[in-house]
């Protein structure tokens, strides 16, 4: 699509999620097993740790995860894609890739081939069958119109002048818009808890506003964000002035 210019991937991120004990921890941290995930992808960073919140709260378990960062994954004839992070809770598998989403499920069959004969002793699994999947996706794409679009029409003067960029010809407006879901009778834990199922566009950070350069995080895969954001590029520029 026209509107869509310059459009970047930077990263997309799938959370497999398991029933309870269809993830075997103990298994899974054993020295060999963590030997030989890290050789396979090629991790610089390998073992037993607590993963960061990425698809909800980390539950405290005794061991407690695995972390496995910086590798890399084929994902084809003579390509690769690099893997920032694979980590292992008691009830999910994080798979965060710098690419789109296409290249997340050939890494984490990958995994799953590597650790295919590991069972307890009663023949459980180390790794049971996902319930379901989450995404997120981050991709920058340069915009046809001014980043100040994203502020509605009819306020963008009243901004304009409550902020001083009216009379102040160096200064622009640079909003970030950011919407979440939130269950109407749960306490809103504010836009600093930055949950997984967030929408946010901005002004990508590092890059100069004239650029127009536009950063969006999306609760999608990547093929869907880029749906996304070819309904809501033509949509914002209809707002232009």
């Amino acid at each position: 699509m026209n509107d869509l210019q310059d459009v970047n991937i930077l990263s997309s991120r799938r959370s497999y999620e398991f029933r309870v004990d269809d993830i075997r921890l103990s298994l899974l941290s054993n020295h060999g097993v963590i030997q030989l995930i890290k050789q396979a992808f090629g991790f610089e960073v390998a073992g037993a740790g607590s993963p960061m919140e990425t698809f909800g709260v980390v539950v405290q378990t005794l061991p407690p995860g695995l972390v496995f960062d910086y590798g890399a994954s084929p994902v084809g004839e003579g390509q690769a894609v690099a893997v920032r992070f694979l980590h292992i809770e008691q009830r999910r598998i994080v798979v965060d890739v710098a690419g789109p989403s296409s290249a997340i499920d050939p890494t984490y069959q990958r995994l799953r081939q590597l650790v295919e004969g590991i069972t307890t002793l009663d023949n459980i699994p180390a790794i049971g069958e996902p319930i379901q999947t989450k995404d997120v996706s981050e991709i920058t794409v340069r915009v046809p119109f001014q980043i100040d679009a994203i502020v509605p029409a009819t306020l963008r003067s009243t901004v304009a002048e409550a902020l001083g960029t009216s009379e102040d010809a160096s200064l622009i407006l640079a909003p970030t818009l950011l919407i979440q879901a939130q269950p109407p009778d749960v306490e809103y834990p504010g836009s600093l808890s930055r949950g997984y199922r967030m929408l946010q566009l901005e002004l990508r950070a590092g890059s100069p506003p004239r650029d127009r350069v536009l950063f969006s995080a999306a609760p999608l895969n990547s093929d869907d964000h880029l749906a996304l954001l070819e309904k809501i590029i033509p949509a914002l520029s209809k707002q232009v002035d």
